[in-house]
């Protein structure tokens, strides 16, 4: 269910969700859905990973957090891959 959650976060969500996604990369369960998230938000995601990363060592599926995190942010360097438009109704 929280991940369910966390995609729709990543379709909808802003900076302002950032700091709670980033608390998900340390769950194992939910550090793909979380990182992904981050990607697409882009806003706030640099931080809470360089956050995540040293605090994921100790956690039990930090070898999951940590492949998480790196990828995704080898995705935050890429300029092409931004985040898609939204298109508002006037």
């Amino acid at each position: 269910m929280k991940a369910i959650l966390i995609q729709e976060i990543q379709a909808v969500g802003g900076a302002e969700a950032a700091a709670a996604l980033g608390a998900r990369l340390l769950d194992e369960d939910l550090c793909d859905p979380a990182a992904m998230a981050l990607v697409a938000i882009r806003e706030g995601a640099a931080e809470e990973f360089r956050r995540a990363l040293p605090a994921s060592k100790g956690s039990a599926g930090w070898r999951s957090s940590r492949r998480s995190a790196r990828s995704a942010t080898g995705s935050l360097r890429r300029p092409c891959a931004k985040r898609p438009a939204v298109a508002t109704r006037r």
